[in-house]
């Protein structure tokens, strides 16, 4: 194999462990947010907007994770169906859009929930 190509595949091997552990952080933390939500948000919290904030971005990054492994069995099912390997500008967003919600969702989910817990320090 060549040099260039063992670096690419490791890149993207390192990508799909990194979307792994993305997930499994989002769902992780949105589900034990929502399941302690009596004992982490009490009658008296405040900026419960800001909880709510972080549970939707989560659940985005959650969805765009299951968007981004379903957009790529649709792009491997168009590239075997038209025999196209080039990466055209439709096949970049589909590639890049979903990975992108996913990140941007887990960053401001756990940013949210860090600040909501910040607001509510006693």
């Amino acid at each position: 194999m060549d040099p260039q190509e063992e670096i690419v595949s490791e890149i993207k091997q390192l990508q799909r462990e990194a979307d792994k552990h993305v997930f499994s952080l989002a769902t992780g933390a949105l589900a034990l947010s929502i399941t302690f939500r009596s004992s982490i948000a009490p009658e008296h919290a405040v900026a419960l907007w800001v909880l709510k904030g972080a549970w939707i971005s989560l659940l985005l990054s959650v969805l765009a994770y299951i968007a981004n492994l379903i957009a790529k069995a649709w792009l491997w099912v168009d590239v075997l169906q038209t025999k196209n390997l080039q990466l055209n500008a439709r096949r970049r967003v589909i590639v890049v859009l979903p990975r992108f919600l996913m990140m941007a969702g887990f960053t401001a989910g756990m940013s949210l929930l860090a600040a909501f817990a910040l607001a509510n320090l006693r």
